[in-house]
């Protein structure tokens, strides 16, 4: 209370034109000041949403890849169920075991950026895992 009442009494003997200075004065300054803060934190939020964005990016790119490699396994699973020659089967897994090695590689790209969720990526993981138990090659 004692600041404010000497900051009223010095108002009080200032003139007209040094109290319309002061009072312009102080409001340029918490102008300059809330841009500054808004400023800086738009700068933040700007940031984060890069960085968040860039996430994305890499985990779509991995979904996009695990796909695609999980389409050209089971293309090849069915070709080696249509070929009565069971010569070239050798080639087939080869190929399968490379894809669903792949598969794996991008989905633990997809869990270090932390898009996804630990339970969703235990579901994915486990599904691949019971593909590649599975005796179907």
């Amino acid at each position: 209370m004692l600041l404010k009442e000497k900051t009223k009494r010095s108002l009080e003997t200032m003139r007209l034109h040094e109290r319309i200075n002061y009072g312009y004065k102080i409001v340029i300054t918490m102008m300059l000041t809330s841009g500054l803060i808004s400023m800086i934190v738009i700068g933040i939020l700007f940031a984060n949403m890069f960085n968040y964005v860039k996430k994305v990016n890499v985990a779509d790119t991995a979904v996009k890849i695990c796909r695609i490699d999980v389409n050209a396994a089971a293309r090849n699973i069915r070709e080696m169920a249509l070929n009565d020659d069971s010569s070239s089967y050798a080639g087939y897994k080869e190929t399968v075991e490379k894809l669903l090695g792949e598969v794996k590689d991008e989905l633990l790209v997809m869990q270090d950026t932390g898009v996804v969720s630990d339970d969703l990526f235990n579901e994915y993981s486990s599904a691949l895992t019971d593909w590649e138990t599975r005796d179907l090659i």
